[in-house]
């Protein structure tokens, strides 16, 4: 019988039945004939069918190959899927047409039509779903795993020294000898797409047993980045993975945590340390502008490249130092507090006003607006935006530092606007995002809350929290829900200072101890809510002074901007996270010296709209810069040729992929919540 069934397989294939495509396995090309030959065999039909399979007469499906595992080794790979199908009467097809479908495009995509699966470069376990066409009701699904492995070596490191890791025998140590593992900080959250970090660590081997060589592995399910080191004297005790293999890692198995082991060798002993951080399903995107005093200047640094520019150098008239500063929530407009003449005391200043679309390199970068307060003193402080960047308003204060009242400026018309109402007095104010209310502290120090009742317009002040000590710097949510703040310390960036969290109105104040690094650590300033939600966290920057990695490979000295996670739907207790570094700072002055970065704002890219005038394309939200159809001779940003992936910018929602909105910062992301 199973002779009589090989030659009718035979005869079927010489007559066309089986595909004509090689099938592919493993990394294998198979035999078709052999294939189709060893399904007849399995069957209990008599033949196969040429010619297209009519879909009423597919019974079931499965999927070939099942249950499939890929080993990601440099770069992407396809695996071609293909439904082989029995029939009604028992008899077997080589190739039924389906509908092809993943449950997640978390570790790639699959044509609908084709059944060919391409690999991104992250790791883990989809379901492979695939339905006859013409036959919905028929269906197969089937698991398919890849597994992404990267091993780098540092200069010198041997295949002998990779194996002696294998060889040797842990050695039990006290705790002062044994590695530390001091960045990324234990449990910290960071988007997945974030900037690979620098691991930093401190050997701490007893000096009878100096290490010699150290293995740093990061792994999570279906994804392991494996780095080995020779520990010699110029070596840094730090590592920072590839950019691939990072972008991999950061993506695979995205809920669980990513560990990290820190093995150093010497005399054929081995001392561990393990710690875990995460990634998660969020997006940083757009640009961070902070203050460094030492410079006097405001640094722009984009997130995705982490690279800080010096991008308004020379403001017009000459003046030499700029400090308080905003940016629109759309990141088109600066606002900026200069001191005009530094030798005059008391000093006059401006406020200004610029065009961040613009480049203000140049030797005397053009305000838009400017406001000169010749007869007003020094400290001019923290401006803040009305949600649609027509009002700005900010404080004017006394030589020395001291309170003064809140002055609302029309940049439109460079004047200062005479409100209904009062906005408030004291420091710091943040105007909320849905335009409801102005947060800030007072003069005697408490956490204050003024309603914006109307255009120009302000009802009466309350106060939202009083604490022993200084209240300072509020800042909103994106919602508009929660306001964080300094407390304790001084204005500025010194003292016992700790950042706290409170609703919009009022009650007890949630000490954040994961961002600030315990119940009773101090040394964070001037929080900053990022304006905008991605995945379940909002994004929270803070100055601190806490070390950033090891003393040989980290920063010592100064204070700089942090990142922490802060969890949407929590409804009590922490919902902070230990913070991430914000790559790409500032860190050291002209002389080498180590400096300090305060006032971070967070924004979508400078990007043009729809009708703005460009030079290419990268001037454009949208990403598309054509030929105004109304004006021949002028260039203006146009709606998106292509649909805009997820952390781009946009003008509408319409410009977005697969549906996702564009959010109130100008980002494609997931919406705020309700």
């Amino acid at each position: 019988m199973q002779s009589r069934l090989l030659v009718l397989a035979l005869l079927a294939l010489g007559h066309g039945c089986a595909s004509e495509e090689p099938l592919v396995d493993s990394g294998r090309t198979r035999d078709a004939g052999r294939d189709a030959a060893a399904m007849v065999l399995d069957g209990a039909a008599v033949g196969m069918d040429a010619g297209p399979v009519d879909p009423a007469r597919v019974a079931s499906i499965t999927i070939d190959p099942a249950d499939h595992t890929v080993q990601l080794g440099d770069g992407q790979t396809t695996v071609a899927f293909h439904a082989r199908g029995r029939g009604v009467g028992g008899e077997t097809f080589a190739n039924v047409l389906a509908r092809w479908s993943l449950d997640s495009e978390s570790l790639g995509r699959i044509d609908a039509n084709t059944g060919v699966f391409t690999t991104s470069l992250a790791g883990g376990t989809v379901t492979v779903r695939a339905s006859v066409l013409g036959n919905d009701g028929v269906r197969a699904t089937t698991s398919l795993t890849v597994r992404a492995s990267t091993v780098h070596r540092g200069d010198g490191v041997t295949d002998a020294d990779v194996m002696r890791f294998a060889t040797a025998t842990p050695v039990a140590s006290p705790m002062a000898t044994t590695p530390t593992i001091d960045y990324p900080l234990a449990e910290a959250v960071m988007p997945r797409n974030v900037r690979p970090p620098l691991v930093m660590w401190t050997a701490r081997n007893p000096m009878s047993a100096p290490v010699e060589l150290v293995r740093v592995r990061l792994e999570r399910p279906g994804a392991i980045v494996t780095g080995y080191f020779r520990a010699n004297a110029m070596f840094g005790h730090s590592f920072r993975v590839p950019d691939e293999a990072w972008r991999g890692l950061a993506s695979s198995s995205i809920t669980e945590p990513i560990r990290v082991t820190v093995t150093t060798l010497a005399n054929d002993g081995t001392r561990e340390a393990q710690s875990t951080f995460r990634t998660v399903d969020a997006i940083a995107a757009g640009q961070v502008y902070y203050w460094t005093p030492t410079t006097g200047r405001v640094q722009r640094l984009d997130v995705s490249e982490g690279a800080s520019v010096d991008f308004l150098p020379t403001p017009e008239g000459g003046a030499t130092c700029h400090g308080c500063h905003a940016v629109s929530r759309d990141g088109r407009r600066f606002v900026v507090g200069l001191n005009d003449n530094l030798t005059q005391m008391p000093r006059p200043g401006s406020v200004r006003l610029y065009d961040l679309t613009r480049d203000l390199s140049g030797p005397a970068a053009p305000a838009l607006a400017t406001l000169r307060l010749n007869d007003a003193p020094d400290n001019i402080n923290w401006p803040t935006f009305s949600p649609d960047g027509s009002r700005v308003l900010f404080g004017r204060g006394t030589h020395p530092p001291g309170p003064g009242q809140f002055v609302l400026w029309d940049p439109a018309s460079s004047r200062v606007v005479t409100p209904s109402g009062s906005p408030g007095n004291g420091y710091a104010p943040e105007w909320s995002p849905d335009n409801s209310a102005i947060v800030y502290t007072s003069p005697m120090d408490d956490l204050m809350l003024t309603p914006v009742t109307g255009r120009d317009s302000f009802g009466a002040a309350r106060m939202l929290y009083d604490a022993p000590g200084l209240i300072f710097r509020p800042t909103w949510s994106p919602d508009s829900r929660r306001i964080a703040f300094q407390a304790g310390g001084e204005r500025s960036s010194s003292g016992a200072a700790a950042i706290y969290l409170i609703g919009r109105d009022g009650g007890a104040a949630t000490r954040l101890n994961a961002l600030n690094g315990g119940p009773t650590a101090i040394g964070n300033y001037m929080p900053a809510f990022a304006p905008f939600r991605s995945g379940e966290y909002f994004w929270l920057m803070f100055t601190s002074g806490r070390a950033y990695g090891n003393a040989t490979a980290g920063l010592r000295g100064g204070k700089r901007i942090w990142i922490s996670a802060i969890r949407v739907g929590a409804t009590s207790g922490d919902p902070s996270s230990a913070p991430y570094y914000l790559d790409g700072q500032v860190t050291a002055d002209a002389r080498g010296g180590a400096v300090t970065n305060l006032s971070p704002y967070w924004a979508p890219r400078a990007c043009r709209p729809v009708m703005g005038e460009c030079a290419r394309d990268e001037d454009c939200c949208t990403g598309t810069c054509a030929t105004d159809p109304t004006n021949p001779s002028r260039r203006a940003c146009a709606p998106a040729l292509e649909c805009r992936p997820r952390g781009a910018t946009c003008s509408s929602s319409g410009d977005c992929c697969g549906g996702i909105p564009c959010n109130s910062a100008g980002i494609c992301d997931l919406p705020l919540p309700g």
